[in-house]
């Protein structure tokens, strides 16, 4: 009878999870806010012990609108000014061309004018020979980035969906969430010490990966406004800040700011300029997979204190099968290894 019970139960939460499928995102993000925003809410309720369950409301709320106002918004109204910026930015090169052929006229300007500087000094490398084999790269990678930030500005009705649906589960789990989890995880998983496993190894992932990944944005936006602003590419604080949030998504990270950044530089003759900062989107790139494995392992003692070699294989592996989602699943997969292993396998008062 308990076990058809559980099973009822669990058929029916994930019944619920496909019926929220398509918000998802908006939901785990509003989650992990909240979860990171927990401690000092619950710190202010006991200070002030406010007890009635309408100052926790309260409370949820105005965290809410703290962090938004100081942080997320200004923040985001400076990478929208920098997206409008970047897509006039092309079609003021394009003209009424497509971004594909626009690619291609850089591609053989960039022949007639870098080629010859590299041939003399004896290193042969023609762009025009390189067009053929990039343009099955080039075509999709640029309809991908056009594409991606035409919808994000033409997009407002979703935009606003996410956005709302997001403050919504912000605001409610910082209420319920965590009387929800101590309802939920037990019908889940039953065995006591293997759920505080998990409670555990990935409250001390999230926290490493937010802080870690905090830092490394303020890092890699500094270095790009600081190499923009030194070649007088204009806007270079607009560019900093898109870069800031660029910067949270792994692997894709920085370089659309610092190549776009490079062809200005290239269409306005200033070839050692774009030289450098191409030279300088592959530093800050691995900056990005070096210093977020060390940024995370200094920023937690617990989960996240693991040898420097699994944490970088983790999130790289994490990224290449679950995209950026593993950038935390792969970490809490190698945490829980080692959380395991440190169990004994045999209680020692049962021999």
């Amino acid at each position: 009878m308990q076990l058809r019970r559980r099973v009822f139960f669990v058929l029916v939460v994930v019944f619920c999870l496909i019926v929220l499928k398509p918000f998802w995102f908006p939901m785990a993000t509003g989650i992990t806010l909240a979860y990171l925003c927990e401690g000092p809410v619950e710190r202010l309720i006991e200070r002030w012990r406010l007890t009635r369950p309408i100052w926790r409301w309260a409370v949820a709320v105005g965290m809410v609108a703290v962090v938004q106002g100081l942080f997320i918004v200004p923040l985001m109204l400076l990478t929208w000014s920098a997206t409008k910026e970047l897509l006039s930015f092309w079609e003021g090169m394009s003209g009424n061309e497509s971004a594909v052929e626009t690619g291609y006229k850089i591609l053989s300007w960039m022949d007639m004018k870098i080629t010859p500087l590299l041939q003399s000094t004896g290193f042969n490398l023609s762009f025009a020979d390189m067009q053929g084999r990039l343009r099955e790269f080039m075509q999709p990678m640029l309809r991908n980035i056009a594409g991606f930030l035409g919808s994000a500005l033409s997009a407002t009705p979703e935009l606003l969906l996410f956005l709302f649906v997001t403050w919504m589960a912000w605001v409610y789990f910082l209420v319920y969430g965590k009387r929800q989890r101590q309802a939920l995880l037990p019908r889940l998983i039953p065995w006591g010490e293997q759920r505080g496993m998990l409670a555990s190894t990935l409250g001390d992932v999230l926290r490493a990966m937010v802080l870690a990944s905090i830092v490394l944005s303020l890092v890699q936006s500094l270095m790009v406004v600081l190499t923009l602003a030194v070649f007088g590419v204009p806007k270079f604080y607009l560019w900093g800040a898109l870069a800031f949030f660029l910067s949270f998504i792994p692997v894709f990270g920085t370089a659309p700011v610092m190549i776009s950044a490079a062809i200005w530089s290239f269409y306005h003759d200033r070839v050692f300029a774009g030289i450098f900062i191409l030279g300088m989107s592959i530093v800050i790139g691995l900056a990005d997979n070096v210093l977020r494995p060390l940024l995370m392992k200094g920023s937690s003692s617990g989960a996240t204190d693991m040898p420097f070699f699994w944490l970088f294989m983790s999130i790289v592996g994490g990224i290449a099968v679950f995209g950026v989602a593993g950038a935390v699943l792969g970490p809490w997969a190698f945490s829980l290894f080692i959380a395991v292993q440190s169990v004994p396998l045999i209680d020692i008062g049962s021999e």
